[in-house]
Parts: C-alpha cells; sequence; structure tokens
C-alpha cells in the first residue's frame, strides 16, 4: 500500500477529454467570465503544493497560449482510452505522487469537499483509492489515486487480465475508501455536456 502523505499528493486537472456532445472543448469555455480550466486550476491550487493540466496533444498550444507558465502533461500513453489516458500519463511523469484528479467540467465543486477527501487520505494510510459515490455512480473524476492504486490499474492494462477502460471496474476489487455524498453537496458534483444544460459563453 501507498505510504500516505499530503506532500506527496499532486492535483490534476483533466482536460483531455473530446467534448464532441458539447461541441466544443469545455475546458476553454467560460461562465461568468472565467474560463473552466482557470477556475478548477486555482481551486486546485489552494489545496495541492502543485497542480497539473492534463491535456491531449490536440489542445496544448491552446492552453498554453492562455496561461503559458502552468504545467502542462500531454497524453503519453497509447494503451488507455478516455480519462484514463489522462491519469496514467500524469503517472508516467510523476510516479512517485499520488494524485487528486478533478474534470475540468466539474465548475461548481466547492473546496470544502476536496479537502474532506483529502482529511481521510491523510488519516487512512492503508487505501489505494478514495472516491465520493452519489447514489449508485462512483465520481471517479473527484477522487484520489494512489500511486500504488494507478501501478495495479497498469498492471491490469499491460498483461491484458482487463478489458475495460471503465475506471469503476479496474478498481472493483482494489482496497478503496468509499465515502457517499450528502444530500446538500450533489449539486457540487454536476458535470455539464452539452451547452443546455449550463450557461456559457465561448
Amino acid at each position: 500500500m501507498t505510504s500516505n502523505n499530503n506532500s506527496k499528493i499532486l492535483g490534476v486537472l483533466l482536460c483531455g477529454g473530446k467534448s464532441s456532445r458539447m461541441g466544443s472543448d469545455k475546458g476553454l469555455l467560460s461562465t461568468q467570465g472565467q474560463k473552466w480550466f482557470e477556475k478548477i486550476f486555482k481551486l486546485l491550487s489552494k489545496i495541492f503544493f502543485r497542480v497539473v493540466v492534463s491535456v491531449n496533444p490536440a489542445q496544448y498550444l491552446s492552453y498554453k497560449e492562455i496561461q503559458p507558465n502552468w504545467d502542462y502533461i500531454s497524453d503519453l500513453t497509447d494503451f488507455a482510452e478516455g480519462p484514463l489516458t489522462g491519469i496514467l500519463s500524469v503517472h508516467q511523469k510523476y510516479p512517485n505522487n499520488d494524485l487528486f484528479v478533478l474534470a475540468c467540467d466539474m465548475i461548481n465543486m466547492e473546496e470544502s469537499i476536496i479537502q474532506n477527501l483529502v482529511s481521510l487520505y491523510t488519516s487512512n494510510l492503508k487505501y489505494d483509492f478514495y472516491f465520493y459515490k452519489n447514489e449508485k455512480n462512483l465520481e471517479t473524476l473527484c477522487g484520489i489515486y494512489t500511486a500504488n492504486g494507478i501501478k495495479e490499474i497498469t498492471q491490469k492494462l499491460t498483461n491484458k487480465s482487463s478489458k475495460t477502460f471503465a475506471i469503476h471496474k479496474l478498481i472493483a476489487s482494489s482496497n478503496s475508501l468509499i465515502i457517499s455524498v450528502l444530500e446538500d453537496q450533489k449539486k457540487s458534483f454536476a458535470n455539464f455536456n452539452s451547452p443546455a444544460e449550463v450557461d456559457i459563453t465561448l
């Protein structure tokens, strides 16, 4: 198991999705004058010693032009799909760090909800993954992936013992700490996939 240490945890902002239903890059959308990826980055920066932005190769220059001094990690791995590609790519660059992962479209997320999970992480040393569960759905894009846990996922994929890239299935038998989302927290876990769901400006 990972020996958890809060100085080891790295904030990871996931921006590498295709945004096909939204019709444009979600991280670059703006609400109330602020781009989504900037809003989430600033939130994570309040909590973690370092924050990195996970992007796909086609996005890199667009994000770099807006915030040239941030740490961007372009997708490196070719044996995964979906959000897992970004998570594994960050792990390749920072193999000894545990990762707090947050999707760029969870723009209602509150600092207290992240801090709560981090507190559980620092006080419970024996788990490989730390997630919220929203009714029946595991919130895998707002959670903690330890270095040890990511190595286990990588091993399952590389030795082909698993044929899925669905994170909730890959960690189903793992040693995880999972807590329920409270009723008044549910709005913070909303993610937005189409223009009709949120007031946006391009």
